[in-house]
């Protein structure tokens, strides 16, 4: 099925008000050391859709490669044998946040999506020398995470929309609780040919198959039940990256809240490293609260209405803004860094797929 490449509805000539129309780059692969105000760094490296490697500053490799496949690889250490997880799933809210990935793109999803809807504005400054936007994000007391009411000061890099820097300070004495500056290198440049080599994982790892199978939507609606649909509207640069089906997801979700659902279709579009999913499933139990949601983070939700169905829209500061809803049989998430009426608008442009 032909996905239309931009839509009026979403291609704003100017991204964020105040903020200069020059378009941000798209980022395809980067290397990022995140060194945050206390502890260790830790040094991601990001190619594509769902190819990545994370490394502690003492070297101890913690995660390497999901790759094309879906392949998850964790070291071995001196305590242990590390372990082997194959054929993951690549949307949220059933993959992504597996990875520990999230940390990094969670918060900057929902200040693009605040931002993109004219609910928060991103102020251009200058940080270190370099043109950024500044945000500021206020945080709810978290009794479950022992944090308490913070604001939060975002910058993110004005050519790439990437996090620069995150402080967040007690709003009670402006005491600083957390902060972490990220510092880059390698954009879209060739990475080196062994960053994504297989790591060792001892001679006995723990093994697991998640059986997503990737495949193209129109191989994909074969063996499932019904047709699955993509959106005919996107915002403008948006393309398919991954796509593909499960007959029987396993246990998802933020600290496990989905249980397994039989048939599941995903999709992940991507431009650059922003991405926008979506998620079927056959309905056999009760949808979670949100699906999205985790037990220690932040969320509002409000009903909304796509084409005429009763769905629910749903951020956090720590939380990709999202749609869930039902339809008939099926259950239907789509989630990115846009907001509430850019979800809508994507949500309900969905169509069935041309076999």
């Amino acid at each position: 099925m032909p996905i239309a490449a931009a839509a009026a509805a979403l291609a704003l000539a100017v991204p964020f008000a105040g903020v200069p129309a020059t378009p941000p780059i798209v980022v395809d692969s980067y290397r990022v050391v995140a060194q945050p105000r206390q502890g260790p760094a830790e040094t991601v490296t990001i190619k594509g859709a769902d190819r990545f490697r994370v490394r502690s500053v003492d070297g101890r490799l913690t995660f390497l490669d999901v790759g094309r496949a879906g392949t998850e690889r964790i070291a071995a250490t001196p305590a242990g044998d590390g372990s082997i997880v194959r054929n993951q799933f690549a949307a949220q809210p059933d993959g992504f946040a597996r990875t520990g990935f999230e940390r990094y793109q969670s918060p900057v999803a929902y200040i693009l999506g605040q931002a993109r809807g004219g609910a928060l504005t991103l102020s251009p400054v200058t940080l270190t020398g370099r043109a950024a936007l500044r945000a500021e994000v206020d945080m709810p007391a978290n009794d479950c995470a022992g944090l308490p009411a913070r604001r939060v000061r975002v910058w993110l890099s004005q050519r790439t929309l990437l996090p620069l820097r995150v402080v967040e300070r007690a709003q009670s004495n402006g005491r600083i609780v957390d902060a972490t500056n990220y510092t880059y290198r390698l954009l879209n440049a060739p990475l080196p040919a062994a960053t994504f080599a297989p790591p060792p994982v001892g001679r006995r790892p723990f093994r697991s198959n998640d059986r997503f199978i990737r495949t193209s939507p129109a191989a994909a609606s074969g063996p499932l039940p019904y047709v699955p649909r993509l959106p005919s509207v996107l915002p403008p640069g948006f393309t398919l990256a991954i796509s593909g089906w499960a007959q029987r997801s396993a246990v998802t979700g933020p600290e496990g809240s989905i249980a397994p659902f039989p048939w599941l279709f995903a999709a992940t579009y991507r431009r650059g490293q922003e991405r926008i999913d979506v998620t079927q499933r056959v309905a056999t139990r009760n949808w979670p609260d949100d699906p999205f949601g985790g037990e220690c983070q932040p969320l509002r939700t409000e009903a909304v209405t796509i084409n005429g169905l009763s769905a629910t829209y749903g951020t956090g500061q720590s939380t990709v803004p999202h749609l869930y809803w039902r339809d008939g049989p099926l259950l239907y998430t789509v989630s990115g860094p846009y907001s509430r009426d850019d979800l809508i608008a994507i949500a309900a442009s969905l169509q069935k797929v041309d076999a």
